[in-house]
């Protein structure tokens, strides 16, 4: 493994420079990365995720493009810690060779995809990966976000009309249940946009919780910072928990804590229900703040540069 650590690492995905993960490690390499590309080899996308598989000559899309990162000496260690961590189980790291735009043939490290066959994924075919244009965003999220604004409307108009008695109607629960769909796959998104940005697993190679990975979101992260400073947090109408007292439910200490609050409604979604009229406000005002804040992130971290969100 040690002959491993000094050699520079090839990066085609999350870790890129541009992309949401690199900033977990651009503090450890050097600025003047090269362009490189990987020759036999081909790219698919699997849960949103990219990864490659070597020794693909005969395929009529076989080389990938990326980057190459040189890893600053006194970071060394520290960083491959990182980068195997990020991954995580699903990738391992081998040994290949690339060719870098300005330095020819070089060995390099590479992450690729565990059991290529396992899953569902396709080829991205002779295109680099990034998140500006993944599917999960330019197509589920901005389609919910439509959807979800549409719902969302629909029910602040027909709640307060809503006498008891009408809750088993239809005209009652299609717009919820719509509303609960939507909010859960907003919750995806969210789930989707930490994993890109801080990975699979910790420094002890444990899994790394939705919990740990928005406490550094929330901290860390000035788009998040600057978002959340502007939301009004007054207003805030937190999930009616019984677990929870209702002076605990309203207190938000930190940035993080915000999404937190935000996530704890599909928890309330997704094991107690909480599709009553008593109940649904509070789906509906965390529903509204979250596509507000994922359409803002995507907006300001480059998203809406690539096509409009």
């Amino acid at each position: 493994m040690s002959s491993e650590l000094h050699e520079k690492l090839f990066v085609y995905g999350c870790l890129k420079p541009g992309e949401l993960g690199f900033d977990h490690i651009k503090e450890m390499v050097d600025a003047s990365y090269e362009a490189a590309t990987i020759q036999d080899s081909l790219l698919k996308v699997r849960d949103g995720f990219p990864f490659i598989e070597l020794g693909k000559p005969n395929h009529a899309h076989n080389q990938t493009s990326g980057y190459l990162l040189s890893v600053l000496p006194h970071r060394n260690e520290e960083f491959w810690k990182v980068v195997d961590a990020f991954e995580g189980n699903t990738y391992k790291r081998m040994t290949c060779d690339a060719k870098g735009k300005t330095s020819g043939s070089v060995k390099v490290q590479v992450f690729v995809g565990k059991n290529p066959r396992s899953g569902t994924s396709y080829e991205l075919e002779g295109k680099e990966w990034s998140y500006k244009t993944s599917p999960f965003i330019q197509g589920r999220f901005r389609y919910t976000r439509d959807l979800i604004k549409g719902d969302i409307e629909v029910l602040k108009k027909q709640l307060p009309d809503l006498p008891p008695e009408n809750l088993d109607s239809s005209s009652y629960w299609i717009p919820i249940i719509r509303l609960e769909g939507s909010f859960l796959v907003l919750v995806s998104t969210l789930e989707y946009l930490l994993t890109m940005k801080y990975g699979n697993l910790n420094s002890d190679l444990n899994e790394l919780s939705v919990n740990s990975k928005m406490d550094m979101l929330g901290n860390k992260d000035p788009i998040v910072q600057e978002i959340i400073s502007q939301s009004d947090l007054d207003s805030y109408i937190a999930p009616n928990d019984v677990r929870i007292s209702k002076q605990e439910r309203a207190v938000i200490i930190t940035r993080a804590a915000y999404l937190k609050k935000l996530y704890q409604t599909r928890n309330n979604l997704s094991h107690r229900g909480k599709g009553y009229k008593g109940d649904i406000k509070f789906t509906l005002d965390a529903a509204q703040r979250m596509v507000e804040f994922l359409e803002r992130y995507f907006s300001m971290s480059g998203v809406g540069a690539s096509r409009e969100i």
